[in-house]
Formats: C-alpha cells, sequence, structure tokens
C-alpha cells in the first residue's frame, strides 16, 4: 500500500472516530437532558399536586368569617367596605357568600393551570398512565365545582332547584369539608393524591440518583 493511501485510510479511521466520539457526545447530552426533564417534570407534577390539594381545602373551609366576606365583596367591586358599612349581618353574608367564595376558588383555578401544564409534559414523558391519574383529579374539582354552583344557587332561591334534604345534604357534604375521617370527598382527594405520589415519586427518585451519578462521574472526570 502507498503512503498516499495509508494516509487516506488513516484520514477515513480518524474522520469515523471523530464522528463517533461527536455522536455518543450528543447521545449523551441528549440522555442527560431526557433525564434533567423528566426530574423536572416530576416535581412540577408534584408541586402542582399539592398546590390543588391545599386550594381544595382552602375551598372547603367549614366557616366563613365577616371579615373574609367584606375583604371579598370590598374587592369584586372595587370599593373597600367596613364592618361599619353593613346595615343587615345577616343578609349581607348570605349576598356575599358567592362572592367570597368565587375568591377562595382563584386559588384553584390558579392551581389548575399549573396542573394542566404538568399533566400535557408527564404525557409526553410518561404515557397515558400519569395523564389519565391527573386527569381524574382535574375530575374531581370539576365536581366540587358544579356541587359549589348547585349549594350557592340552591341558598339563594332554593324553590328553583327544588332539592330534596338528601340531595341538599350531598351537596353540602362536598363542599362544606368536616376535617375528620367521615369527609368522604377529602378521602377521594387524598387517596387520588396518594396514588399520584406512588407513580411519580419512584421515577423522580431514581431520575435524581441518575443525575447525581452523573453530575460525580463528571467532577471525576
Amino acid at each position: 500500500m502507498q503512503l498516499a493511501d495509508v494516509q487516506q485510510v488513516v484520514m477515513t479511521l480518524a474522520a469515523a472516530v471523530g464522528a463517533y466520539a461527536a455522536l455518543s457526545g450528543v447521545n449523551a447530552w441528549r440522555k442527560q437532558l431526557t433525564g434533567k426533564t423528566e426530574y423536572e417534570v416530576g416535581v412540577a407534577v408534584l408541586r402542582a399536586l399539592y398546590k390543588i390539594r391545599e386550594a381544595v381545602k382552602h375551598v372547603r373551609r367549614p366557616y366563613m368569617r365577616l371579615g373574609e366576606v367584606v375583604a371579598a365583596v370590598g374587592a369584586a367591586t372595587g370599593t373597600p367596605l367596613d364592618v361599619t358599612d353593613i346595615d343587615d349581618f345577616d343578609e349581607f353574608m348570605e349576598t356575599g357568600r358567592s362572592v367570597a367564595y368565587e375568591s377562595r376558588w382563584r386559588g384553584v383555578s390558579e392551581a389548575l393551570q399549573d396542573l394542566d401544564v404538568a399533566r400535557l409534559e408527564a404525557e409526553v414523558i410518561w404515557g397515558g398512565e400519569a395523564s389519565s391519574l391527573l386527569s381524574e383529579l382535574r375530575s374531581l374539582v370539576n365536581e366540587l365545582r358544579l356541587s359549589l354552583n348547585d349549594y350557592l344557587e340552591d341558598r339563594e332561591d332554593p324553590e328553583i332547584m327544588e332539592y330534596t334534604s338528601e340531595q341538599r345534604a350531598q351537596l353540602k357534604a362536598i363542599v362544606i369539608g368536616r376535617g375528620d375521617a367521615g369527609d368522604e370527598f377529602n378521602n377521594r382527594v387524598e387517596a387520588l393524591v396518594a396514588r399520584i405520589e406512588q407513580f411519580v415519586r419512584p421515577l423522580l427518585g431514581h431520575k435524581r440518583r441518575r443525575l447525581e451519578k452523573r453530575s460525580k462521574a463528571t467532577r471525576q472526570g
């Protein structure tokens, strides 16, 4: 083999090795990026999950104090109110209740936005199971929203809604938290939260360990 041929072979091999090294580097970078993305999505899912849970608890708080209604009505009308401006406290509480609940619900709406983003990302990363679990949570929140609407409408005009005492009790059980083991709606929320945690946390821990190993190997290298 002539010298020129040898040089050509060497250049070809060098190019092949360089291309392989570059490709390996790109693949490693992609794997690292995927790992980070999975970890970040997992954190986002859990953050949205806990935000939803706390927002739902806030909406379902059994007590609504006068100060809360005053603040909500004042914010809604753009005119700050004072307790001394109220002539009939009972009537004010009844008419302002819906406004106060809307104020409470804003936290749920914000949490739902985070949940929807996390759900789409989770579906891309982990497939339909993660998306299905988060969709179940959204359905529970929607159930609370519809029940709250019916509950408030029934309080405003019971004759229009024409609910039985049993139906009213069912609505109240969903809308008003009891704070004990007999709170069925809260139990459903907590059970679903636990299922989502069981799905996400092992993946989160696995990706975190992989990232830590990669980071350690990079520092040592």
